[in-house]
């Protein structure tokens, strides 16, 4: 392990010097780390209660909705995954995404294309 992180700092300088870079260590403010993650901070828990809260709204409409058309509840789940998303609701957008993947799986394995197969990854969601 050491040896391979001298390799690839012997590298780095190589490079560096052929270059002309000179590397510097990175200096911010408090101000900007505060600022960066002020997104995740600004969530009381009063909030956090209401997207736990939303959560498990999600999960039971969605296990009680077994009847419906999987293609069609398929697309709704995955709409409501990347509004949850673009309103920075991290959490929901995982839970959705897991029930996305979840679902997937089943619809497939009903059709016989399943055989074993391993649920569809993230990516297969963003394709």
């Amino acid at each position: 392990m050491m040896e391979e992180t001298e390799r690839r700092r012997v590298l780095q300088r190589a490079y560096n010097e052929e270059h002309g870079i000179i590397p510097q260590t990175i200096i911010k403010s408090v101000e900007d780390t505060l600022r960066s993650t002020r997104v995740a901070d600004a969530r009381t828990p009063r909030e956090k209660e209401s997207a736990l809260q939303r959560v498990a709204e999600t999960r039971a409409k969605y296990s009680a909705a077994s009847e419906r058309d999987p293609q069609e509840l398929l697309q709704e789940i995955e709409q409501e995954m990347r509004d949850a998303a673009a309103q920075l609701d991290f959490e929901r957008a995982a839970v959705l995404r897991d029930q996305l993947l979840e679902l997937r799986a089943t619809v497939e394995g009903a059709k016989g294309n399943g055989g074993g197969r391993a649920a569809p990854s993230v990516r297969a969601l963003r394709g």
